[in-house]
């Protein structure tokens, strides 16, 4: 598994928005890519009631291969998803 993040400090800035757990794998056999979004953590509240509603989208030589459900009101969420590319 991957962990995509910047690094963090005491005083965030627009550039640190938090930390994305991911799983990436190839089948050289099936010639199939599958990517796991797993979790983010410590995201930055973009709403007015102090959370935000995050959701991943995945791309590949720029264009979006696919897009998680969005998780209501959450700055730590679980997202479990898998997509075969």
């Amino acid at each position: 598994g991957s962990e995509l993040s910047l690094p963090s400090s005491s005083k965030r800035d627009a550039r640190d928005a938090g930390h994305l757990r991911t799983s990436i794998s190839y089948d050289s056999f099936q010639r199939q890519l599958t990517i796991r979004v797993i979790e983010a953590r410590e995201l930055l509240a973009k709403d007015a009631n102090g959370f935000s509603d995050p959701f991943v989208k995945i791309y590949i030589d720029g264009l979006e291969v696919h897009k998680t459900a969005t998780v209501k009101k959450n700055l730590n969420p679980k997202f479990e998803n898998e997509q075969k590319v």
